[in-house]
């Protein structure tokens, strides 16, 4: 059995068009096995939200490491972090793997799933990025989660 982990954070400041809203952050020395990402709007502003692969690791971020779900688990490693970055993970808007627009209401979420034998994997050292692929500003408070297991 693996463990499982939790990350969860809050964007307070609207993303730009084609601007970042968080990435998931593989550590150095261990992978993720992601089960479920879910954005949620605090703010009634529709919202194009798109995940896809990041070329590199961003740098910097605000990071909220994985809580374990069982405490007897051992420390997470991965993390959620939200762009205040020293500089931001590249990524080709063009690839994204999910893509959904987000209706103007407060509450209005996404909560993408992958079965248990066909999770989504980062690899230890690799990101995933979650961005506005809106023509304007996103929402300005954007909840996130993500589920995984290392």
């Amino acid at each position: 059995m693996s463990n499982r982990y939790g990350a969860s954070g809050r964007l307070a400041t609207a993303p730009a068009a084609g601007g970042l809203i968080a990435e998931v952050r593989a550590s150095a020395t261990r992978r993720m096995v992601v089960e479920e990402i879910t954005v949620s709007l605090g703010a009634a502003t529709a919202t194009t939200v798109a995940l896809g692969r990041a070329t590199s690791q961003g740098a910097g971020g605000s990071a909220v490491v994985g809580q374990q779900e069982d405490l007897g688990a051992p420390a997470g490693t991965g993390s959620l972090v939200l762009p205040t970055f020293t500089t931001a993970p590249p990524f080709n808007n063009a690839l994204g793997v999910r893509r959904v627009t987000l209706s103007p209401a407060v509450g209005a979420l996404v909560s993408w799933t992958w079965d248990s034998d066909d999770r989504l994997v980062i690899p230890a050292g690799s990101s995933v990025v979650l961005w506005n692929a809106g023509a304007a500003a996103g929402a300005a408070v954007i909840d996130l989660f993500v589920v995984y297991s290392e």
